[in-house]
């Protein structure tokens, strides 16, 4: 049930935002053809598409000017520090009392809350899944009658081969209207499509009089007019609470008859010929098709017949524009553009480059927090500007911040606590957070908050006791991913710190919490930062496959948030797992293409610091592979701005017929 409502939760999300966004695409797509209504109306067909196109990609775009700005989320500092041995404590042995209210597994009512969350979701699926069946309904019923229906005259017949033979397409099959159907010639369906004509066409064939409509629905066929037709009813069910989604369905609808329209006088080279068909069709009562879903009927309403007569009949009418419209084609493209401005955006692109607050600003944030010691918010900002500042005194201050925040808010959140942990401490200050936090564990055992802050904060000071703290907050909330998570993180690490033979076990325990945390992440986007330790830990484990599973995995995550700050460390990481699991086979050319590939990726925070992996680029090199790990140097040296030297030297090494040592940068 916490799944349904985290879907309900996220679903109304997105319907507010694509609700905006739909009223802004529309607008701007009705003033841009409102400008251009003298343009080729193939041009305005071409932006209602792409209004079109954007409604029925339902995820985020991201775009860097787009004005729906999501905060970026930013990688939270690691706990950086010596690999302690585990002492295989537990809960139990820490002392903490057993929790008598709820146990693990148990679940309770769905609150009200929950209930009003899920109610509009519900609503939404049951009416748009109503209006799929009845419209699925309705086209098979017509689509049998029409298969059971009369086919044409000879003659008719082959007009359609000859004219399709001259368009360059396949001829549809041609069946003659059933006689309560269609007064007009229409396309019905789209594998195949049928070309339904009238009865009465039959009845008084005149290729002079009836050829030219004809040639107007054999138009639609080739343009793929009736797929188009198709996503807009799959529009107008999905959105059918957005009058504007309609709007736009008729606005499509009528600029590909004009499109058509031109296209059959290009066809025939006589306007006057169109002109005739279509009064013959207005004489001859035609009125609105009863032939119409997922159809594309000669016109919808009597009126737009009115209308498309006018233009054509007009002085100075000609179906070859293009020439007056390039301004036009330009402002198409800018509407795609618009169409991308409106999708989500990240907060921040530049994830290399953190904001930094003036002298005066963190001033000004003193004086508050003076002023107003409980001021989180000015705390906050203050720990953040301190441990970003170049101010030699900022130190100091910074401990001061992260002391104040453990003393007072144990249960600070997590961006907080990442601030909270880096600043350096000195012994006898390490000895009182210890004691405090000793005291929080006392006063608050089973805060979740609580127990996660203090985990970090002893798995430099005292590792056992913090595996321990992660162990009971796995029991308190064994829904939670954060604490399988970092067991993971701590099983791996004493994995790779052991002895060689002695790390499976460890290895093994740690994919296992690892997969736990995994399976419970709902946020996809969350869930891609967890990717890339596991990936690692199943190619430690021996679970290649698993391994390789997850590391295309965690290259669809950079492709689906291609902006995101972990999407450098995707691609650079996947490709390194995925090499080295093709250099188990013994395919080096393979583990080569990955070396080199991720080689190409265009950084991120942690790349750009700490630099690349060399885990594959020693084993290749080993292989006799040297001209590929020069090549991955040089690419690396795109992204790693820090290296302090380090590529260049290892080059020269390389060349020079020598080994590098990579054992600073083999850890991943």
């Amino acid at each position: 049930m916490a799944g349904l409502v985290r879907l309900a939760e996220i679903w109304s999300q997105r319907a507010l935002e694509l609700s905006l966004q739909i009223t802004v695409l529309v607008a701007a797509a009705t003033l841009f053809c409102w400008l251009f209504r003298r343009a080729d109306p193939r041009l305005r067909h071409a932006a209602w598409l792409v209004v079109l196109l954007r409604l029925l990609v339902p995820w985020p775009v991201e775009a860097p000017f787009g004005f729906l700005r999501t905060p970026m989320p930013f990688p939270a500092a690691g706990v950086a520090g010596e690999t302690w041995p585990y002492l295989g404590a537990t809960a139990a042995d820490v002392g903490f009392p057993e929790r008598r209210d709820e146990t693990p597994g148990s679940t309770s009512p769905m609150s009200a809350a929950s209930a009003s969350r899920l109610g509009p979701l519900l609503g939404w699926g049951a009416a748009a899944a109503t209006l799929a069946l009845l419209a699925l309904a309705r086209h098979r019923r017509t689509r049998r009658e029409l298969e059971a229906a009369d086919p044409p005259p000879s003659e008719i017949g082959g007009f359609v081969r000859r004219a399709c033979r001259r368009l360059g397409i396949s001829a549809p099959p041609v069946v003659l209207a059933p006689p309560h159907g269609a007064a007009a010639p229409v396309v019905f369906g789209v594998r195949p499509p049928l070309l339904v004509v009238p009865r009465r066409f039959a009845e008084g064939w005149s290729e002079t009089d009836h050829g030219p409509l004809l040639v107007h629905e054999l138009m639609h066929v080739k343009r793929g007019d009736p797929w188009v037709n198709l996503l807009v009813r799959i529009a107008e069910t999905l959105y059918f609470f957005h009058p504007l989604v309609w709007w736009m369905g008729a606005r499509i609808r009528r600029e590909r008859e004009l499109v058509c329209d031109d296209a059959v006088v290009r066809y025939y080279r006589r306007p006057d010929l169109y002109l005739k068909a279509l009064g013959e069709l207005w004489a001859g009562g035609a009125r609105r098709s009863t032939v119409r879903l997922a159809g594309v009927s000669l016109f919808e309403r009597r009126g737009d017949l009115v209308e498309r007569v006018r233009r054509l009949a007009a002085p100075g009418y000609s179906a070859v524009r293009w020439r007056r419209s390039a301004i036009a084609i330009g402002l198409t493209l800018g509407l795609a553009a618009v169409t991308l401005s409106v999708a989500r955006a990240p907060g921040e692109r530049d994830w290399d480059r953190r904001e930094r607050l003036s002298a005066g600003e963190i001033g000004a944030l003193e004086r508050r927090v003076e002023a107003a010691p409980g001021d989180l918010e000015a705390r906050a900002r203050l720990l953040e500007a301190y441990a970003y500042s170049n101010d030699p005194a900022a130190g100091a201050k910074h401990a001061e911040q992260a002391f104040w925040w453990i003393e007072h808010h144990p249960d600070m959140p997590a961006d907080v606590a990442a601030l909270a942990w880096s600043p350096i401490f000195d012994v006898e200050t390490l000895e009182s957070l210890r004691e405090l936090w000793l005291h929080h564990l006392d006063t608050a055992p089973e805060d979740p908050a609580v127990l996660a802050n203090a985990s970090q904060f002893f798995l430099d000071v005292d590792p056992p006791f913090a595996e321990a703290l992660l162990l009971r907050g796995r029991e308190l909330a064994p829904a939670d991913p954060v604490w399988s998570l970092e067991l993971s993180r701590i099983y791996d690490s004493r994995g790779r710190s052991a002895t060689a033979g002695a790390g499976e076990e460890w290895f093994r325990r740690s994919l296992e919490a690892g997969l736990r945390g995994l399976e419970l992440m709902e946020d996809p986007r969350q869930r891609s930062y967890q990717l890339k330790p596991i990936a690692w830990v199943a190619l430690r484990a021996g679970r290649v496959e698993l391994a390789e599973r997850l590391a295309r995995e965690l290259l669809r995550a950079d492709v689906r948030w291609p902006t995101d700050w972990n999407a450098g460390n995707a691609i650079h990481h996947a490709h390194l797992i995925l090499g080295h699991a093709a250099l188990g086979r013994g395919d080096v050319e393979g583990a080569v293409e990955h070396l080199l590939a991720a080689g190409g990726t265009h950084g991120s925070p942690q790349l750009a610091s700490f630099g690349p992996s060399m885990t594959l680029a020693a084993e290749l090199l080993d292989a006799g592979e040297r001209e590929a790990v020069l090549d991955y140097l040089e690419r690396c040296s795109r992204f790693w701005k820090g290296s302090s030297g380090r590529l260049e030297a290892w080059a020269a090494a390389i060349r020079a017929g020598d080994r590098p040592d990579f054992s600073a940068r083999r850890s991943t």
